[in-house]
């Protein structure tokens, strides 16, 4: 593996790792402030934090909240809402058997708004820095009669990922022609 690659793997691991911290302050915050009751003495504390990264990595693998530069940014940021929504939600509950009666919601409520307004910012952020260290390559595109077009120009609506630099009709061109055209270009 190339160092360019390592690097940049290691750049959107770092990311996803602030992204997550970013969340999870955002509980703690809202646990340390609105649920004094729940709190543990000494180390049962640890394990409510575990708890909520735990419960958090679930919900955000199970629907692609750190699928960055795979998604679209609204897509991100709805995927990493509804983990914070679920992950939220199960921490309130139990919270509420920790403290052994039924919490306000209003502290967690708040966490979540505020969780959700920093996830946005933060999948704005991260995207910036994948497409910046993901450029995107110069693209032939090879099509035949049919939607092909249509699939060429709906690519190029997004130049961050794409850059479609030249489309050949499979029925214009000889093999041998396209052949040459093929590498001229990395895609």
């Amino acid at each position: 593996m190339s160092v360019l690659v390592k690097f940049r793997k290691t750049v959107i691991a770092i990311i996803k790792v602030l992204i997550a911290l970013s969340i999870f302050f955002g509980f703690i915050a809202a646990w340390h402030w609105g649920y004094r009751e729940a709190l543990f003495i000494r180390k049962g504390n640890f394990l409510v934090m575990f708890a909520f990264l735990f419960i958090f990595m679930i919900f955000t693998k199970l629907y692609g909240g750190f699928r960055i530069g795979v998604l679209r940014l609204h897509e991100l940021w709805y995927s990493l809402s509804i983990a914070v929504v679920f992950t939220n939600f199960l921490m309130y509950l139990i919270l509420s058997l920790v403290a052994r009666e039924l919490l306000s919601p209003v502290p967690i409520i708040v966490s979540t708004i505020y969780q959700i307004i920093v996830a946005g910012i933060d999948m704005y952020c991260a995207n910036s820095v994948y497409f910046s260290i993901y450029q995107s390559r110069h693209i032939l595109a090879i099509y035949t009669a049919g939607d092909g077009k249509a699939v060429i120009n709906k690519m190029s609506k997004i130049p961050e990922r794409y850059s479609i630099d030249k489309a050949v009709s499979v029925n214009s061109i000889s093999m041998q022609e396209l052949k040459q055209q093929i590498d001229n270009y990395e895609v």
